[in-house]
């Protein structure tokens, strides 16, 4: 896991090729269900599309047992100061932001519903 704020990881690393930047929490129900459809879009389209979770779970261990039920198969960072949440005006978890290959934000989905899987999709 990484912390928001190390030098691997900043606003910057947005640009490049398309993000999908999905914020969670183990205590979310809606989180769970989406993310094996984000893991299934990570590895249709690993080599087009980035992929980050973004964790705000203050307890490392609730986030460590989260993960071992969830793996990942992409970047996961943890967003215990709220920083990365205050700077993309996050509201709601989980929420998935999708950015274009110049760092623009071009969706925003709130909660969780099956057809978000095709809106990602199209807005790639």
């Amino acid at each position: 896991l990484i912390s928001w704020g190390e030098p691997s990881f900043g606003p910057y690393s947005l640009k490049g090729k398309p993000t999908v930047v999905d914020f969670t929490a183990s205590w979310c129900g809606p989180c769970k269900k989406s993310f094996p459809e984000l893991e299934a879009l990570r590895v249709k389209y690993k080599e087009q599309v980035q992929f980050i979770a973004v964790n705000f779970d203050r307890d490392p261990q609730d986030r460590e047992k989260f993960l071992e039920k969830n793996p990942l198969g992409f970047l996961h960072l943890t967003d215990e100061q709220r920083v990365f949440k205050k700077q993309f005006n996050v509201v709601a978890l989980p929420t998935t932001l999708v950015f274009d290959s110049q760092g623009k934000e071009i969706l925003r989905l709130r909660g969780y519903k099956p057809e978000f899987k095709e809106k990602i999709l199209t807005a790639l």
